[in-house]
């Protein structure tokens, strides 16, 4: 873990104002936001939810520009960056500054050199990088010394959930399984939609509700689907060394390259959705962040993601899919 800059800025004042730039795809990322909205009485339109994708990062900053003013603190919280979104954070991390604010980033993936250059530098605060005991949510916590008691429950269930770690008791294997469900549901939504109904929920754990019915009832109706897809899933793994690639559409990403896995009986499973040209990896051993990263994406040693060219990759072509399925066993047999 990396901490750049002292406290110049006591995070437990109250902010006039400010903006959060948090990750829309998992429990992590939207208590994060969640966590920041408790804190200083934010409301669920103040927080923007983002991807890695350049693109939709893209859309993120013209939202970011229409809401800053002067005076107005940035806080950015589990998302890590990679060499085609560093100029984009960028460009929000100096208009801040020249607004007279301040900015927090608030991460737990691994950055290279020429991030924590560009990026972690510019901040006030910046507690960034490749962490293995805590996730966003939690550093986000302690920076903001939150200690109350729905906080101390709802950290404890997100660690096991971005950690990847069975929980013991069948209520928070379930609660896990809901927020799962739901937010792999709604990865299927237009990004208006999504982002939406990620600020709903954001705006419920802000008000210590740690299930929002929609949520469940979302969660359950997408629960056959899921099954469905990790059975289409099987039918298309293939195999090289200790790695092998599998493709269906939207389905529940840890399952997915867990039964890879164990079906192809490897140490790297890599699942990738068709709808949205996203490779998700997955790793027991190897830094499976190493191949992501050969693709312009990054992550966590044992849990990464990248984007596939969609207009070199047709995924919805078999051609497509063997294509790219030849190109990732390619580089994880040359790089682990």
């Amino acid at each position: 873990m990396t901490q750049m800059k002292s406290r110049k800025f006591k995070t437990g004042k109250r902010l006039p104002k400010a903006i959060v730039i948090t990750h829309i795809a998992d429990l992590d990322g939207i208590l994060s936001g969640a966590l920041i909205m408790r804190k200083y009485n934010l409301s669920k339109n103040d927080v923007l939810f983002a991807d890695y994708n350049k693109e939709k990062l893209l859309e993120i900053e013209k939202m970011f520009n229409k809401k800053l003013k002067k005076g107005v603190s940035l806080f950015i919280t589990d998302i890590g960056v990679n060499t085609s979104t560093i100029n984009i954070f960028k460009r929000m991390i100096l208009k801040v500054k020249k607004n007279k604010g301040k900015v927090f980033w608030f991460d737990h993936h691994t950055w290279n050199n020429e991030a924590l250059e560009k990026l972690a530098s510019l901040c006030d605060i910046a507690v960034v990088n490749e962490n293995k005991l805590f996730c966003a949510a939690e550093i986000t916590a302690k920076e903001l010394e939150l200690k109350d008691e729905f906080t101390k429950k709802i950290l404890k269930v997100v660690h096991l959930s971005d950690f990847n770690i069975k929980p013991k008791d069948k209520k928070t294997k379930q609660l896990i399984g809901y927020y799962v469900l739901a937010t792999t549901y709604y990865s299927s939504f237009n990004d208006k939609k999504r982002q939406k109904i990620t600020r709903n929920i954001a705006e419920q754990l802000s008000k210590s509700i740690f299930t929002p019915k929609f949520l469940v009832n979302d969660a359950k109706k997408f629960e056959r689907i899921n099954e469905i897809h990790l059975k289409e899933l099987l039918s298309t793994i293939k195999k090289s060394g200790t790695s092998a690639v599998g493709f269906t559409k939207y389905v529940s990403t840890n399952q997915a390259c867990e039964a890879i896995q164990r079906f192809a009986n490897v140490d790297v499973g890599i699942y990738v959705n068709t709808e949205t040209n996203k490779a998700h990896l997955r790793s027991k051993v190897a830094d499976c962040s190493v191949i992501s990263r050969s693709f312009g994406g990054g992550g966590h040693p044992h849990a990464s993601a990248f984007e596939i060219n969609k207009k070199m990759y047709n995924l919805r072509l078999k051609e497509g899919r063997e294509k790219i399925s030849d190109e990732i066993l390619k580089r994880a047999s040359k790089l682990l």
